[in-house]
């Protein structure tokens, strides 16, 4: 790798070692599980958050620096991490760290930015079949005796496969619309690599399907 890139030289190790055997997965459709376990143990998952709190504290052109070299390696990671980004945004939104931003950190955003710097990895479950999606979820937030549950079925998941927590559009009984961030290992939840799209197929964009899946609103960044 002839760039250098402003994050540590741990993560730009491990940038260049995706590339390695980025075409053996590509003709075998292999998911690159270990690989994007180890970028994220190295910090890619972190690289806006603030050195403050842990972060690589990069601003938006440093990090599409580190984007496209990763690309570059392999195409299918930066999508993989499309989600978790999204949400790494919001959070930062929220706290106030984001130019222009409206402060609102209050515990909840402090205890997923940690989440974020200890290695935690967000994965995308927006969109539905038809009209479904945001706005129009046919995924559906209920309340229970024991807590709150999610039900309903996304497609095009891009990264979940992967990931410690999905971003979950939904409604409530009232209609409300909501993002809700719910625990992948869980019995409710279940991913399928059912991607067969053309071009990056493996990206994890496959089916995710929620049934009574525990979300507790405590623990919500949207």
């Amino acid at each position: 790798m002839n760039i250098q890139l402003p994050v540590p030289q741990i993560l730009r190790d491990a940038i260049e070692r995706v590339g390695l055997s980025a075409l053996d997965r590509e003709r075998s459709r292999e998911l690159a599980r270990s690989e994007v376990r180890e970028l994220v143990s190295c910090g890619i998952g972190r690289l806006r958050v603030p050195e403050s709190a842990g972060g690589h504290g990069l601003d938006w052109v440093q990090t599409t620096e580190v984007l496209v070299e990763l690309a570059a390696q392999d195409s299918n990671i930066p999508q993989v991490l499309r989600g978790h980004f999204a949400v790494q945004e919001d959070l930062l939104w929220r706290s106030g760290a984001a130019p222009g931003s409206a402060p609102e950190a209050g515990p909840v955003v402090q205890r997923w930015l940690a989440r974020l710097v200890a290695g935690e990895l967000v994965g995308n479950a927006w969109t539905e079949p038809g009209k479904g999606g945001f706005h129009q979820s046919g995924t559906v937030v209920s309340e229970t005796a024991h807590g709150h549950v999610v039900n309903g079925v996304k497609y095009y998941t891009t990264g979940a496969i992967f990931a410690d927590w999905l971003d979950v559009t939904a409604r409530d009984a009232a209609g409300n619309e909501l993002a809700v961030l719910v625990r992948r290992d869980q019995p409710g939840v279940e991913i399928d690599d059912d991607w067969d799209g053309f071009g990056q197929r493996t990206t994890g964009s496959g089916t995710a399907r929620l049934t009574d899946a525990w979300w507790r609103r405590p623990s919500c960044a949207g």
